[in-house]
């Protein structure tokens, strides 16, 4: 029985080893996730979406995303007459166009695209004119900040979902706002206080152009 004593030790030592080897892997294993969960993890994050913006110039200074009446809206998208396919670009320069600005916004359910279109002269404005009045029904109005008359009311859409829009001009420029409230449609529920939302973006963004 003498004999075995020794035997039953060195099994029990190559166990103890085992158990702390298996330990220390274990240790090893966690604090190396733990680093790359920390460190490496939060580079691989997403990042916050951007809207990268190529409008430069005057127009840029006429982007609306600091008007009052868009807090909380959320940027979704900038677009410059150079992001224009060279096909619209050939269609906008044959029309007088030189420059141009379009931004979009959300909020909830609703969305708003404002858009400025900048020509050569007075007379492209108004070969342009008629054709984006036509689909108006109303009246003009006067807007607060000056003898500009605007077009407020429902604009016949290619989409088919008409949205509430808003038109003026002002020397070479043309201003276009068009709102939904419904998820890509126009419900007129609130259509006064609608109307008021968009001619107070207009006549802020005027207030910029004459400043």
């Amino acid at each position: 029985m003498e004999a075995e004593k020794p035997e039953i030790k060195k099994k029990s030592s190559k166990w103890t080893a085992l158990i702390i080897g298996a330990l220390i892997l274990i240790v090893l294993i966690g604090s190396y996730l733990a680093y790359t969960n920390f460190f490496v993890g939060k580079s691989s994050l997403p990042a916050k979406t951007e809207v990268v913006s190529n409008i430069t110039g005057e127009l840029a200074g006429l982007n609306p995303s600091d008007v009052k009446a868009l807090e909380g809206w959320t940027l979704t998208k900038a677009q410059a007459l150079t992001d224009m396919s060279s096909v619209a670009k050939g269609a906008l320069n044959k029309s007088g166009v030189t420059d141009l600005a379009i931004w979009e916004f959300n909020h909830d359910n609703e969305s708003l695209k404002f858009q400025i279109l900048k020509y050569d002269s007075n007379e492209s404005v108004s070969a342009a004119e008629s054709d984006a009045v036509r689909p108006f029904g109303t009246t003009p109005w006067v807007l607060d900040v000056g003898p500009q008359k605007g077009i407020v009311g429902a604009y016949t859409s290619s989409s088919g979902n008409n949205p509430l829009a808003l038109y003026f001009t002002q020397d070479n420029y043309v201003f276009f706002i068009s709102y939904y409230n419904q998820n890509g449609e126009y419900n007129a529920t609130s259509f006064k206080s609608d109307e008021e939302f968009l001619r107070y973006i207009g006549e802020r963004t005027l207030t910029k152009l004459s400043s």
